[in-house]
């Protein structure tokens, strides 16, 4: 098998086990550089449509390796609650006769950060209930394995005790949506506090924070995804988080 683009030209072999593809392609780069790849999650689609007034559908990972498979029954009860209750709230608005508009709603999950000791995932929530257009919104899961076990983490957990992570954070942040001229943050209207970055995710580059249409500006602006180098923090998070 061979694998080409963005510069790279990847030979393999995809080996077969009773007739079934395993999980894993190695083989060498062009440079005679050994690799290995894994296939560490498959995704799972579930859709709900009835009639021409109601289509739900949501796209979560479905973990296939440890320590990841732990949380796979969390992160479904994650994503399927506001989907169930949003399905429900339908069905019952359409039984009375009240709904105007067809109900939409689409959500996914993508991992952001991915290694054996951290996951960090973003869910994207699109819906629309009739108006003038139709909502985004975002949540974002982050884990860290600890042993055997897998521990949901929170932005405070992020960072070394003692440190002044809220004041840096908040200063960085504020810098970056007014350089990006977020409207509400320049006309003074919002001011930033802590439970404003309650969706971060941890990437390749930094901890990224995420501000729904409406959070900082209004409908038109869109969304603000802002990131903070991991070199700004890099005498702020604990060991464990950094690259």
């Amino acid at each position: 098998m061979r694998l080409r683009g963005a510069g790279l030209d990847l030979r393999g072999h995809l080996p077969e086990a009773f007739g079934r593809k395993t999980q894993a392609f190695s083989g060498t780069l062009a440079d005679g550089q050994p690799f290995s790849l894994a296939i560490v999650a498959s995704y799972l689609t579930r859709s709900v449509i009835q009639g021409p007034f109601l289509e739900v559908s949501s796209e979560t990972p479905f973990f296939l390796t440890a320590p990841w498979r732990r949380i796979n029954t969390r992160l479904e009860g994650f994503v399927r609650a506001p989907a169930a209750y949003f399905t429900q709230d339908a069905q019952e608005l359409a039984a009375r006769g009240e709904l105007d508009d067809p109900y939409t709603y689409e959500g996914s999950v993508t991992p952001t950060r991915l290694t054996r000791s951290v996951l960090s995932l973003l869910e994207t929530r699109y819906v629309y209930t009739g108006g003038a257009h139709p909502n985004t919104d975002y949540r974002s899961l982050t884990f860290r394995r600890v042993g055997e076990r897998t521990v949901r983490v929170t932005l405070r957990n992020l960072f070394r005790d003692g440190t002044p992570y809220r004041r840096v954070l908040l200063s960085e942040v504020n810098c970056k949506l007014r350089a990006r001229r977020a409207a509400w943050i320049v006309d003074g209207s919002v001011t930033l506090k802590e439970r404003d970055l309650n969706v971060f995710t941890l990437t390749s580059r930094g901890l990224e924070f995420v501000f729904a249409p409406y959070a900082v500006g209004p409908y038109a602006q869109g969304v603000f995804f802002v990131t903070v180098s991991y070199d700004a923090l890099k005498n702020l998070l604990k060991p464990a988080f950094l690259p």
